[in-house]
């Protein structure tokens, strides 16, 4: 293939793996078109109200506001539950509103009462999504008015202007801004298969260098693998969303899909890290191979894997890497057959039309070190715009505008952007009502870093929910999680569909754990062993993809298993109900565990050369990893063998 339409295809790749489904660009183009086109329109309605130029400014602003939270709040693809949310913009709005009208010029009560509005908006979001934006509007609405110093005969023209700018963002949400989920799933799925060619190219740097470079790359590698399951949960919220499946398709039969090419992906990441321990004269062929199909050059792929695959005759001679090679091989096959039929739906016999539920949803840590360092870095950009916008309000309604359109793109990405963002906007508001001051902008970082202070002391001395508690919370779901996808693979509870929702179940249980346990692993944490928790993350992460492999490797799980299964069940249901102490197994795990190891004994593996492993192979990888799960080291834990889940000396 010419180089100049790889390195196309490899841009293409980054570009759409980096944003799935483009959710962030459209979230942060609808806020810019909303916020743009609601200050036109709140500018027509002030001057044909005779508003006056301090009215229109305060129209437009909230206006603005409005749309700014709207844009967010009313961007799923269903019409009732959008009109059934915006209706209650104006009441949550006018709540606030009144609270701060019923305070205004008196500081001691308004700073009581802001706290108050504080708890009841925080408060009302355990009753849903739609409750989160009310909550923010209840806070905006007292903001605006305290500040403004309203007057109870301003509460109809505000009212108005908020009207206004919910019927516009309405109408925009369903008309120009409405999403297309079948477009916006199969752009999800593109994104999922380039996140699995740049599984494939990370697997092929790790294959192609030097040994002294493999504990950065194997990290990479394991990163890459998060966020490929990421893009597989997006698929499974999206394909629940009316009309987003293609003709033909199911939920379930979709779920099915994508775990195939998940597993097969898995399983060249697991041979590439095996082979890169091992050495062998094919590691060469198999770094072709990983390097091809991270190129999407699927023709090579399969030229290239034959000889592997080729049969052979006697024991591969020690050193050549014969079989993780083979095993790599197969799995990139695996993977070019399912992408070759992508767009056409699988011919799963055990999969019905039954009621399809994802195991997640589709929605929008640890914040206060990140406000505080956007906030420091964004005074320095506020106060520099302020400066040249002044006087100008056209220009700052623009950086008003394209202020949060970035800070709504980069969200997800960073926090810390985002209130850099944010620090603009507001040094732009302050401008433009005539209160800017490079002093009261440094009293917002004062604030901002006092809050956060006093967040960080509340956390930790008054309401001691710490990271760790949430993390261990996390870790009992998990393994809940694990438990029940055990128990259902079972002869006497196995269900072809069921099992694959709840594979998809773990993946997303591991998914929050990573997120929740990511700031105990940076260095320095204090009182933490960062190591052993990214260890511990790497063991997670091998148990979930051996679960994936034994829900795809056959079920029900052949009788002789059963009793390995079973009793693999109970001790993660033990992992689940208590936290391991070092040197010491948890209660009830050293039996089942004997158990397990019995039975599979018994019961040796084999392997066919068939791309997906047998069933007791994920079995035995399972009881491994439980192992040393359910039990700490008392000193910091080696590295993990690439490929080789193993039970470290006790």
């Amino acid at each position: 293939m010419d180089r100049g339409v790889a390195a196309l295809r490899g841009i293409r790749d980054r570009v759409v793996g980096s944003d799935p489904g483009l959710n962030r660009l459209r979230m942060a183009l609808s806020a810019a078109l909303a916020m743009a086109t609601t200050l036109g329109i709140e500018y027509l309605y002030a001057t044909a109200t005779h508003a006056g130029p301090q009215g229109t400014l305060i129209a437009m602003l909230l206006g603005t506001v409005m749309a700014m939270m709207g844009s967010m709040a009313l961007s799923g693809t269903g019409a009732w539950p959008k009109v059934r949310t915006a209706v209650f913009f104006p009441p949550a709005i006018g709540i606030g509103m009144l609270a701060g009208v019923a305070v205004a010029g008196r500081t001691d009560l308004m700073l009581c009462v802001f706290v108050a509005v504080m708890f009841v908006a925080v408060f009302v979001r355990r009753f849903g999504m739609a409750f989160f934006f009310y909550g923010f509007m209840i806070w905006m609405g007292y903001f605006f008015a305290a500040f403004l110093g309203a007057k109870l005969s301003m509460m109809p023209a505000l009212l108005s202007a908020v009207g206004v700018a919910t019927g516009w963002v309405l109408l925009l949400s369903l008309t120009v801004l409405r999403t297309n989920p079948r477009r916006t799933l199969r752009r999800v799925r593109e994104a999922f298969g380039a996140r699995a060619r740049a599984v494939a190219r990370a697997s092929a740097e790790l294959l192609a260098a030097d040994p002294r470079r493999h504990a950065r790359l194997r990290r990479r590698l394991h990163a890459r693998q998060l966020r490929l399951s990421e893009a597989a949960l997006m698929i499974e919220g999206w394909s629940a969303e009316p009309g987003a499946l293609p003709a033909g398709w199911s939920g379930p039969a979709l779920r099915r899909r994508l775990l195939d090419a998940h597993l097969a992906i898995d399983a060249l990441a697991a041979a590439a890290e095996t082979l890169a321990e091992d050495g062998g004269e094919l590691l060469p062929a198999a770094a072709r191979i990983a390097g091809h199909l991270g190129r999407r050059e699927y023709g090579a792929v399969e030229y290239v894997a034959r000889p592997l695959l080729a049969p052979r005759t006697g024991t591969a001679a020690p050193g050549t890497g014969r079989w993780p090679a083979h095993h790599l091989a197969a799995a990139a096959v695996e993977y070019v057959t399912l992408a070759g039929t992508a767009t056409a739906p699988p011919p799963y016999d055990d999969i019905t039309d039954e009621a399809y539920d994802p195991v997640v949803t589709l929605a929008q840590g640890i914040k206060a070190a990140n406000r505080v360092v956007g906030t420091l870095v964004g005074l320095g950009a506020g106060i520099g715009l302020a400066h040249l916008t002044a006087g100008h309000t056209a220009w700052v309604l623009v950086v008003i505008v394209t202020s949060m359109s970035l800070g709504f793109y980069l969200v997800n990405v960073s926090y810390a952007c985002m209130i850099f963002f944010v620090t603009i906007m507001v040094s732009q508001l302050y401008s433009v009502l005539h209160e800017f001051s490079a002093g009261l902008l440094l009293l917002r970082l004062e604030e901002t870093a006092l809050g956060a202070a006093i967040g960080i002391a509340v956390a930790y001395f008054i309401l001691p929910t710490s990271t760790r508690d949430t993390v261990e919370s996390a870790r009992r779901a998990y393994f809940r999680a694990l438990a029940d996808l055990l128990d259902r693979a079972a002869p006497t509870g196995a269900d072809g569909t069921g099992l694959d929702a709840l594979a998809r179940s773990l993946d997303h249980r591991l998914q929050q754990l990573t997120l929740v346990a990511r700031p105990l692993t940076r260095p320095m944490t204090w009182g933490v062993n960062s190591r052993l928790v990214r260890h511990r993350l790497t063991l997670y992460a091998a148990t979930t993809r051996q679960a994936r492999a034994l829900v795809r490797s056959g079920f029900p799980v052949p009788p002789e298993l059963t009793d390995a299964c079973t009793a693999l069940s109970r001790v993660a249901t033990a992992l689940a109900e208590a936290t391991p102490r070092p040197d010491h197994p948890v209660p009830g795990v050293t039996q089942a565990l004997t158990t397990a190891g019995t039975t599979l004994l018994t019961h040796r593996p084999h392997c066919p050369g068939t791309p997906l492993p047998p069933v007791t192979q994920p079995l035995v990888h399972l009881r491994q990893l439980l192992t040393e799960l359910a039990m700490l080291p008392p000193a910091p834990v080696p590295r993990l063998p690439a490929g080789r889940p193993t039970i470290s000396p006790r």
